[in-house]
């Protein structure tokens, strides 16, 4: 399960963030409709991407991913914001969450699910 930053690092950048993104596309990438909003969200307002290259990922993603409905929610992290990765690593049964978001690496594991930097994260 990756966090919204993960994507953009991936996205923008060459070096880990990029190898953990491809990794995830190549052996099954799961989402939710809430962090690809997100993701949206962040691209256009925060990095400048025009509509068309928002909506250019957005396709790109929906159809490399597989998406969930989370069922269950969370009312955990400090910003409510982080909650729906949790939803989603929950719902999808995520082996780990990466991520570099503090509010999250706090919580150290969810479920069982152990959170971590990205330089912490070896790919099986």
């Amino acid at each position: 399960m990756l966090d919204t930053n993960i994507f953009i690092s991936g996205l923008f950048w060459e070096g880990q963030g990029r190898d953990i993104v491809s990794n995830a596309l190549e052996n099954e990438l799961t989402l939710s409709f809430d962090i690809l909003d997100e993701l949206s969200r962040t691209l256009w307002r925060k990095f400048g991407q025009s509509q068309e290259e928002v909506h250019d990922t957005r396709i790109f993603l929906i159809n490399h991913a597989a998406f969930v409905q989370p069922q269950k929610r969370v009312f955990l992290c400090e910003d409510p914001d982080d909650n729906k990765i949790l939803e989603c690593a929950l719902e999808c049964k995520a082996h780990v969450i990466i991520t570099r978001d503090n509010h999250l690496l706090k919580l150290g594991s969810f479920k069982g699910i152990p959170i971590l930097r990205p330089e912490h994260y070896h790919n099986p």
